[in-house]
This record gives C-alpha cells, sequence and structure tokens, in this order.
C-alpha cells in the first residue's frame, strides 16, 4: 500500500445533506491545555491517496490511553477497539499520537487534538516497525461519525476552526457513512487490481 510521495495540494470538497454536529460539540472541561505547532511532513491529496498508503482503515473505539515523554515529546499510546474493519488489522491496535494527558496539564498538537476514552473514529493509519500505528499526516487521516454520516476533522473540531488551522486539504463535511466507506472499499479494489496485473507482468 505504499509509495513515493509527490506533495500535491488539491482541496477536494464533498457537499451533503447531513447535518454538521460541530453546534453539539461539547467544550473542553476547563484545564490547564497547552497546543504544539507542527508542520507535517506531507498532506495527502484526497481520501484516495490516504487509502492507498494506509495499511489499517477502521471505525475504532478508544478503550485505553497511556501518556509519557519519549525524549522530549510527549506521546499517548492509544489502545483501540477495532469496531468495524475496512482493510488491515480487525483485533484492538494501538496509535500513537504526539501529545500527552497529564496530572496538572494536557499538551498537544493545535491541528490534532488527543482523543477520550469513548471516542470513535474513523481512521487511516500506518504501521509503525514496533508494531503500533500511526494515523495517517495527523487530522487528515481521522474522522468524525455522528447520525451515521463522516466528517473530517477540519469540518467539525472547534479547537481546528479557531485556531484557523490549515493543515489538511480535504474536508469531508457529512457524507453518508454507507457511500464513504462504499468509496474506500472501490479505491482497494482498484489498488489490488493494478497490483495483480503488475505481478501478472513481471512474471511473464
Amino acid at each position: 500500500m505504499k509509495k513515493g510521495f509527490i506533495c500535491i495540494f488539491v482541496p477536494i470538497i464533498f457537499l451533503t445533506a447531513c447535518k454538521s454536529p460541530l453546534e453539539s460539540q461539547p467544550e473542553k472541561e476547563t484545564e490547564l491545555i497547552t497546543t504544539l505547532h507542527a508542520s507535517w511532513g506531507y498532506n495527502y491529496r484526497d481520501v484516495e491517496e490516504l487509502t492507498e498508503n494506509s495499511d489499517y482503515i477502521a471505525i475504532v473505539n478508544v478503550k485505553d490511553s497511556k501518556s509519557f515523554y519519549y525524549e522530549i515529546l510527549p506521546k499517548t499510546l492509544y489502545t483501540v477497539e477495532t469496531t468495524q474493519s475496512i482493510y488491515g488489522e480487525t483485533d484492538d491496535v494501538q496509535l500513537v499520537f504526539t501529545g500527552g494527558v497529564f496530572e496538572d496539564k494536557t499538551v498537544e498538537l493545535s491541528d490534532d487534538p488527543l482523543m477520550s476514552i469513548g471516542d470513535s473514529f474513523l481512521v487511516f493509519a500506518r504501521k509503525n516497525d514496533d508494531g503500533t500505528y500511526t494515523v495517517l499526516s495527523g487530522p487528515q487521516g481521522r474522522f468524525v461519525i455522528e447520525d451515521d454520516c463522516v466528517y473530517s476533522l477540519n469540518a467539525v473540531d472547534k479547537q481546528l476552526r479557531s485556531a484557523n488551522c490549515s493543515s489538511s486539504n480535504i474536508m469531508v463535511d457529512g457524507v453518508p457513512l454507507d457511500d464513504f466507506i462504499e468509496s474506500v472499499e472501490g479505491y482497494l479494489s482498484d489498488i489490488h487490481a493494478v497490483a495483480e496485473s503488475q505481478a501478472v507482468q513481471s512474471n511473464t
């Protein structure tokens, strides 16, 4: 599923009649929050390219989290349940995020807020050498599901919108979940067809 990267920035917009969950999104509890800013190494051009570069695509539910410091960077290891596998693992996996929740403060990236236990997302992730997974390009590879519709984080997350973050050019704003999954499965089918064709050509 992995390939060489070419940076292309093309805005992708999905429009449907689904109601946005932004207005009903709960405010975070009052606490000391430190936000970090980072430049993502690569922005994917659309959901198809996310699919092409993923080892794991699934709807997940956050079961547990553990924050720690790796060298000088705060990290959180999330254990998530695969509630619906679209590609890859069907069992629980561990997702690594930059940022962490410690006794007296929360440290997180301004455009990639941390998850909480009980949260559900649709994620596109790549497997690390140690068996954990990293969501592709932070906020780009994580989607909110609300009332059976799919939203990119930049469409519904108040923190991203208030910070005017432009880290993602992928905009998904209320696509029916079944339609979204059907599109991803279509991309996967095309990828497998190309791989099979290349394998046949290499053997002839």
